[in-house]
């Protein structure tokens, strides 16, 4: 029997042995070693999130093929920035995102420096990515890492369309993507298990296809799976950073609250009245807003959990300019929407809870759009594209917010550096160019 185990998984290890040397196409590393200007480089792999993804999906997202120095020297300051699509900063290309701007702020500030800035954001990607992506990250001698995540904790892998196992035992989707590295998994999974044809009339777009319509009311067994594992997620990735000597700066996430939800629950008590819904609006749009919130009130009473009813009594009482009860009704209805693209309130708490208890420094994204947002406290369409990717303004004000902390720890120098001398929101001197701006506006 031992024998028969034995020349199983020497026939195993001579098969990962010979694929590895002889079908260098199922190579798909983190890193790549390659030569830039004459120098020994490090580049991202592009299409090294394929492993995270289901075989034959449309739709893979990539990262950007950011290169760094392969030999470190004493000048250089690593920074890796973690997320998902708003670190990347979707819907821009080029420069117009979160770890471009703090490299061209801080390149202004510490002009004897060098910075690489690398950019590890990535569209429909979560903690679980972020954690698995952070364990590789490390062995390249990071100075610093900044996390901006929390909005793809529900429809990134291994959300909540996991499979049993994964539910039951957390520890198997670290086991999972271990394999995914492995030679022989890769051949199986390119030749056996991905499809043979996509139909090519399927509509490509990645948010169906991460959530699958896959509706999750906020108090249920599936969003407190969701929360607790971001928050063991959240923590290990802290933990590991720490472990290595590595200072990390979260900040919790924000959103447009004046976008409307998705979805919203229409059985039960409120299937006799959604004709109502329509009135409402229709009593909205006339500027009838007593009528228009005695409506909504009324059926509040019978379900406080619609998000359709918590984010038109919001919207009304924004026009009546009761921005608290604005702000309440609004934030609920971004909670409650059972299509979850946009993190629930509860998600920044764990990140908050997370940085206190492992003593690490937080900033608050969500405190700053809600000073910026106009009068009313309430972050919306000034600052965003649409339901949460920031347009180029709420990109640099996120930047600005993680330079002014990296100023205040000290992390970089010791002298002292006002704000005075950080550059303005202006295109030209951050070095946005309009091809970025205008694809960003072609692509949303």
């Amino acid at each position: 029997g031992l024998t028969t185990v034995f020349l199983f998984l020497a026939l195993i290890s001579i098969s990962e042995m010979l694929l590895r040397l002889f079908v260098p196409a199922l190579d798909n590393p983190f890193i790549r070693k390659v030569q830039s200007d004459g120098r020994d480089v490090y580049e991202v792999n592009r299409n090294y999130l394929k492993k995270y993804f289901p075989s034959g999906s449309p739709i893979i997202p990539g990262l950007k093929p950011t290169m760094f120095r392969k030999h470190k020297t004493a000048n250089v300051f690593r920074i890796v920035c973690l997320g998902e699509s708003s670190m990347l900063g979707t819907p821009y290309q080029l420069t117009t995102n979160i770890p471009s701007l703090i490299r061209k702020q801080l390149r202004h500030l510490y002009p004897e420096k060098e910075f690489e800035v690398i950019n590890l954001g990535a569209a429909a990607i979560n903690s679980n990515v972020i954690l698995d992506l952070s364990k590789k990250i490390i062995e390249y001698n990071p100075d610093l890492v900044l996390v901006y995540t929390g909005h793809n904790e529900f429809y990134g892998p291994e959300g909540v369309g996991a499979s049993w196992i994964q539910k039951k035992i957390r520890t198997t989707i670290s086991w999972k993507y271990e394999l995914q590295d492995v030679r022989i998994i890769q051949l199986i999974d390119r030749y056996l298990l991905t499809p043979s044809s996509i139909n090519p009339t399927s509509e490509k777009n990645l948010m169906k296809q991460v959530s699958q319509s896959n509706s999750v009311h906020l108090n249920s067994e599936p969003a407190e799976r969701i929360f607790n594992l971001f928050e063991s997620n959240l923590s290990d990735i802290v933990s590991l950073f720490a472990k290595h000597n590595v200072p990390i700066i979260l900040s919790d996430v924000s959103s447009n609250l004046l976008f409307p939800p998705f979805v919203y629950d229409t059985s039960s008590q409120l299937l006799p009245y959604h004709t109502q819904f329509t009135s409402i609006k229709e009593d909205y749009d006339r500027s009838d807003y007593v009528s228009a919130l005695h409506r909504a009130q009324q059926l509040y009473t019978l379900d406080t959990t619609n998000a359709f009813l918590n984010f038109w009594i919001g919207k009304i009482y924004l026009a009546q300019k009761n921005l608290s009860e604005a702000k309440y009704f609004l934030t609920r209805a971004r909670d409650e929407d059972l299509l979850k693209f946009r993190a629930p309130s509860r998600i920044n708490e764990i990140t908050k809870r997370v940085a206190h208890h492992h003593g690490i420094a937080i900033i608050s994204s969500d405190s700053l759009f809600a000073s910026l947002a106009a009068s009313t406290g309430i972050p919306d369409d000034t600052l965003f594209r649409e339901h949460l990717h920031p347009n180029a303004w709420g990109y640099y004000e996120i930047a600005l917010l993680f330079v002014k902390k990296i100023i205040k720890l000290k992390l970089i120098s010791p002298n002292a550096i006002t704000s005075n001398y950080l550059l303005p929101f202006d295109v030209d001197s951050l070095s946005i160019p309009w091809l970025d701006l205008a694809y960003g506006d072609i692509s949303i």
